[in-house]
This record gives C-alpha cells, structure tokens and sequence, in this order.
C-alpha cells in the first residue's frame, strides 16, 4: 500500500562514509588500512603526479629478460607513491599512461606469480585497490584529450574488467582462503572496484560472470568465525557496494540461485550476530585510534541491510518476516529475525546517541572528553545506516513498523528506536546544533519518523501508542525553534506531520476511527507555543516543498479543528497575518496580476496558489466591501458623484445606472480575494 513516504535509496554520502578508499602506507603499523580516504587525506603534497606516471610508464616498458626482483622493486616503488600519505593517486588518469592495460596486466601477473612472497603479494594487491579506488575523471577534465565531444573518459574500473584479473583473483580466493592479510586485501579491492554511482557493470560481472557474492559471504562467516573483525568489515564492505546496483534481486543475497537446498548466502543468523557483536565499544576501547572494530563490522551491515531494504519487498519481509524466510535457515533462527534487527538497531543507535552528547556536554564544561574523535565519528557513522534501515523498513507497511516498533520498545538495557530518534531531532532543533553532523542526523531522524507514524490513529497500533506520543512534542519542536533549526529539518518535520495528520485514504472500516484520533493529533500541534505564528513563517519561505506542505498543514488544521470554541483559531490566523501570507503565494503564482483580471496559476507553485487561494475564499473571504455596524451590515462603497454634489455612502439605483466612472463599478461586489481577484472588487477598474 502507498506509505506517502518514498524507499529512501540514497546512496552513501562521502563526508560520513568513504565510497571508495586507499590503501596507506604506515612507518609503525598496520592501523591505519582501515581508514577513510577523507579522514587521512592532507593538502600539502611532496609527490606530484608526474612521479607517479613516469614510474607506471617504467613498468610498462620493462623488457620481458628483466629480473623479477628489479620488477618487484619498481612495483614497490609504485605502491609506496600510489600509499604516500601526501602522493595524489587522483592524478594517475589512464589518459596519461601509455597503455594503461598493459599495466594492469603487470600487476595481476605478480598478484598471482606462486614465486613470489606473501609481502610482494601484498604490494601488487595493494597497487590494484589504490588503482581502483583512483575516480573517473568528469566530463569536462581536459587531462589525456578523451572528454571532448562528449566522449566518455576512460576509467581504471573499466580497464580492469577488460583483463583476466578477476578470474586470477576467484582463484586465489579459494587459494590463501586461510590468510586473512590477503583476503583482507582481495575483499578491499572488490569494494573499491564496485563502489562507483556508475559502477552497475562491474556489480554484475563481479556478481553474475565470476560468482564473488557467495564467496564474499563465505568470508564474512568465516572471519566471524575467526573473529576477525578487518575480514568481516573488508567483506561487509564489499557486499554494500553490490548491494547499491540495479538490475538484479535483493533475493540473490539470501538465496544462491540454482541451489535447490535453498540455503541462505546472509542468513539472519549471521546478520543479527555482527550486528550485535559486543567488545565493550563503551568505555576505554574507542580510545583505540583507527583500530578496525566490531562497531565498524556492524556499520557496513547495517548498510547492506539500508541498500536491500531499498529494493523490492523480499528483502524487507526476509528482515522483519519469519514466514517469508528459506525453511532450512528459519529453523536456525532464535530469536526471530525481527527481535533480531530491531534490537541491533535500537542498541546501536542507543549507543551512539549517548556518544553523542556526553561529548557535547564534555565540549560545553571545557572539560577533557573520555572519547577522541574516531569515537565521536563512529558514533556519526553508525547513526546514518541505522536510521535509515528504520525507515526503509517502516516504508513497506503496517507490519514491519508494528514488529520494530513493539520489538524495540521492549528492550530494557537501552533507549527504543523512537525515542533516539525523537533525541536526535531534538538536539538538531536546538540552539546547541552548531555541528553539521548533528544538523544531518537529525534531518535522517526526522524521515525515518515520518516513516513511523505513517499508521498513527490505527488502532492497536504501535505508531498510535509507542512513535506518536514520542516523536510528535519533537517534530512541533522543531517547527517553532525558527532561530535554529535549519530549513531542511522543518522540511523532514513538516512532512512527518503530514504523514500522522492527512485523511486516511485507505478503505478499511477503521477510518472514521482514524480520522477521529488524527484530528486530535491537530489539535496538539497548533496547541504548540508560538506553532500558528512559524506555520505563517514557513508560508513565505522559498523553498515550494516547504510552502506546500505547510499549506496542507494548515488547510487541514483549519478545516477540521472547528468545534465550539475554536472558531477563533481563524482569527488568530489571520491577525498573525495569514491571510496576507495565503495572498502572497497567490501573487507569486499569478501571471497576470492587473486590477480587475482573473488569476491564472503558473509554474510549481500552481498547487500552493490553489490551496491559498481556496483557504482565502473558503474561510476568509467576508465579503471585504461590507462593514459591521452594531451587528448591522452596511455596504461600502466607491464614493459617487452627481452633477450638484459628491457624497460617500449608499448609491441610489438611479446614480448606479447612470453613472460608470472609473471608480464606480457594475461588478458583482466582493468577488473575493483568492481565485476570482486577489483585491476587493471596489478597487477594480474598467476601461
């Protein structure tokens, strides 16, 4: 059934999380493999790209008679510019490379040469991740001549699948399957040459041609095994940038097609494990720099779970579900899967909130705080894929909202889902909200809350009785704190609002029920201090998204919060200038706004004008020419003039027919001021 609210399928955002990342070299340790390129990267560079295109050019042109140990030497060379902290892999376009194909051959050949040792191995798999993690070159970069006339430029990822360097690296998976530094380094690779926006072909011939998926998962169960959480996040990581393409199944990652045991490929089992996974995060363990933990495992499974979940309805049952999962893994799973994933996720967004504002509050008291910054950034990471796993999964139906709703909210070791959300929302609404990365979480918060009370007023339902009474004081908050909460985040609130309030359109024979309850729901929004005057605000706001669902808030509050004793909610409205706001978006859209002509809507604004323009005629339109005199109607008009005299006040019937001056009209008075013309009728004019 339509949820009002669309599968969010954003894709991973490079300030939070890295879509691609690079191999750097460490002078004391092998830490820092697992970080982001945008954690490490520096401006300052000591190795320009010249450097690095004449030693690939040097490889390239390496006689067949030249010894292995000067290739391996020149290869580390290579890796050692391509890892520098300060080198700009970027720069290495295959534009400027001689025949870019012929390296990449070079390199697979050493990365399967059965002579070499593990570390020269490990170079030629660490020059092929940092190759792959090199970015296409945009349209209009002028580097090598290919962007002109439109022509595509040429990428790494691209040339690499014209290569056997795929089938070489299927082999030595099953090869060094007990060498976790190689491994490792295979999955990183695999994650970097998918993780291109247009990266869908090599997604399936990873997946379709040479079959890594099964592989991939194999590693996955197996490093957690081991517990080896660098295997298991390298492999996670690598499962989430498949997961992001078109074209194939969610039910691909469960089922192993053509297998007729129908075992599953992720198994509940093994998701709830990683996900849940604790080596004490809280405490003295995040103090560990750029250490790979179970935390970040569990970041990248939550993001397969956000990308499938975006897919078709399969994935979303198989997660929340029992009855919809493969016999022979549902009779492994205890508990259920949904207790599974909404306990993971309330757990680990519990875990992050509080994160969050003990550092706020350590940054407030000036004091030294217990957490360093990959603490707090983890902390941001998580948050992210958490949230909107919450709301792809609300996004299918009643169901799944019921099960992580009621799951969560009966955990007693930490916060449920509503209520880190409605912190969140909250702390991104405040005066506090200086940070961007509160900003952003906050306006992830809001969505995946608008997808949690999409059933409210059902009932029995737990977004009536758990998300609503949570989450709504938050939303209305973060309406009327106009000084600080930024635009975006109304936006995300105003659509929750919406979600909880707008008439229930499905045909059940609860409606009426619903309708009742949900008119309540409106009556506690404008109850909110200072709610009629930011609603007039937001009317005037230039963003038409904001407009219009303001609008729709306001259309509906007004209409159908009208019992004895609210009449005046009208005139507060329009006191507090909402007439003139409702005429102002009526001007705007207006193409033609001369005295006397009708209104005709124009552009994306038609809708707003239309709703503004039926509010005014509906509800404000008094007929602008009569005055209350004493309970006594009395018309006014233009004044008139007869030949002796001038006079304000009544016409007679004889000056009415007689005179046809500017100022004096045979139009019907008090047309209106919404849809027939958006001034009173006296002012018109005829010419």
């Amino acid at each position: 059934r339509g949820r009002h609210t669309d599968l969010i399928r954003k894709k991973k955002k490079n300030r939070l999380l890295a879509q691609k990342r690079r191999y750097y070299n460490s002078t004391t340790n092998d830490e820092k493999e697992g970080l982001e390129e945008d954690a490490m990267m520096v401006t300052t560079t000591t190795l320009n790209d010249k450097n690095l295109i004449k030693l690939a050019n040097i490889i390239i042109l390496q006689k067949p008679s030249s010894s292995s140990s000067e290739l391996q030497s020149l290869l580390a060379e290579f890796q050692s510019a391509l890892g520098g902290l300060f080198g700009n892999a970027n720069e290495l376009k295959p534009e400027k490379v001689q025949d870019p194909l012929k390296l990449i051959n070079i390199i697979s050949s050493a990365l399967a040469n059965s002579s070499s040792s593990k570390i020269e191995q490990l170079t030629a798999a660490r020059i092929l991740t940092n190759i792959a993690a090199i970015e296409q070159a945009d349209n209009d970069d002028d580097g090598g001549g290919s962007s002109y006339y439109g022509r595509v430029p040429l990428s790494w990822t691209s040339i690499i699948l014209k290569t056997d360097t795929l089938l070489t690296l299927r082999t030595l998976f099953l090869v060094n399957e007990n060498d976790s530094d190689l491994i490792t380094q295979y999955c990183w690779f695999l994650g970097n040459l998918v993780a291109d926006e247009n990266s869908d072909e090599a997604r399936h011939v990873v997946m379709k041609q040479y079959s890594f998926l099964p592989l991939l998962c194999h590693v996955l169960r197996k490093g957690f095994e081991h517990k080896l959480p660098t295997v298991c996040r390298n492999a996670a990581w690598a499962l989430s940038n498949l997961a992001r393409g078109t074209g194939y199944s969610s039910k691909s990652f469960f089922v192993e097609e053509g297998n007729t045991t129908n075992n599953a490929l992720l198994s509940m089992t093994l998701i709830g494990q990683l996900l849940l996974y604790d080596e004490n995060i809280i405490g003295s363990a995040m103090n560990v720099n750029n250490t790979i933990m179970w935390l970040d495992v569990a970041q990248e499974v939550m993001w397969i779970v956000v990308f499938l979940s975006a897919k078709e309805d399969f994935s979303s049952n198989y997660f929340c579900l029992s009855n919809t999962v493969p016999a022979t893994s549902q009779q492994q799973q205890t508990p259920p899967p949904v207790l599974v994933l909404a306990e993971a996720i309330a757990f680990r967004m519990d875990w992050a909130v509080r994160t969050i504002i003990l550092q706020n509050n350590n940054e407030k008291s000036s004091t030294t705080s217990s957490l360093d910054k990959s603490g707090i950034g983890r902390a941001f990471r998580i948050l992210i894929p958490c949230i909107r796993a919450v709301g792809n999964l609300a996004s299918m139906d009643e169901k799944q909202a019921n099960f992580l709703l009621l799951q969560s909210n009966n955990a007693t070791k930490f916060s449920s889902i509503p209520l880190s959300l409605a912190t969140l929302i909250e702390m991104g609404s405040s005066a506090s909200a200086a940070s961007q990365d509160i900003t952003t979480v906050a306006c992830e918060a809001t969505w995946a809350a608008g997808t949690l009370v999409c059933d409210a007023g059902l009932p029995q339902h737990s977004s009536t009785e758990v998300a609503l009474p949570t989450l709504l004081p938050k939303l209305c908050f973060s309406i009327t704190s106009s000084s600080h909460a930024k635009l975006r985040l109304k936006r995300e609130a105003l659509l929750a609002l919406w979600n909880a309030t707008q008439r229930p359109h499905n045909d059940n024979n609860n409606n009426d029920l619903v309708l009742v309850k949900r008119n309540e729901y409106l009556r506690e929004i404008i109850k909110t201090p200072s709610m009629m005057c930011s609603l007039i605000d937001l009317i005037r706001s230039t963003d038409t998204d904001v407009v219009l669902l303001t609008l729709k808030l306001v259309d509906a509050i007004l209409r159908r919060t009208t019992t004895v004793g609210e009449v005046v909610r009208k005139h507060d409205f329009e006191e507090q200038g909402g007439v003139d706001a409702l005429e102002y978006v009526c001007d705007i859209a207006t193409s033609d706004s001369k005295y006397g002509n009708e209104c005709h809507w124009q552009g994306e604004n038609v809708q707003t004008a239309d709703i503004a323009a039926d509010l005014i005629d509906d509800l404000f339109d008094d007929n602008d020419d009569k005055i209350v005199i004493d309970n006594e109607e009395e018309l006014y008009c233009a004044p008139t003039s007869t030949a002796t005299s001038f006079t304000f006040g009544l016409q007679s019937s004889a000056n009415n027919n007689n005179n046809e001056g500017p100022l004096s009209s045979k139009n019907p008075i008090g047309q209106g001021r919404g849809r027939g013309q958006i001034i009173p009728a006296w002012m018109s004019s005829k010419n």
